[in-house]
């Protein structure tokens, strides 16, 4: 007797999506010595450190320096997108005494 199809599409979806959910990020093994030494304590700075060559050499406080009133770097960080700070809602905005 065999199956319907709609069964056996659902029976591998659900292969697929188990199969998808096996996947593992691993820290790379530079970091893993780093964050073992650090320990297990919550160290933000040293562990910002460690995880810094990972990022774009451009972030957002090179693009838009704290204290700044515009941005410093007029190249966009991620093409496509805008950024801003210190933006109200309309409705905030509205009320706002300022």
């Amino acid at each position: 007797m065999s199956q319907p199809p709609v069964r056996v599409g659902l029976e591998l979806t659900a292969l697929e999506l188990d199969a998808a959910g096996t996947a593992r990020a691993q820290v790379p093994p530079d970091i893993e010595a780093g964050l073992r030494k650090i320990g297990q304590i919550v160290d933000p700075g040293c562990t910002a450190k460690l995880y810094r060559p990972l990022m774009p050499v451009n972030d957002y406080n090179t693009y838009w320096p704290p204290g700044a009133s515009a941005p410093a770097n007029l190249n966009p960080l991620y093409p496509g997108i805008t950024i801003a700070r210190a933006l109200m809602a309309p409705r905030a905005a509205a009320k706002s005494p300022l």
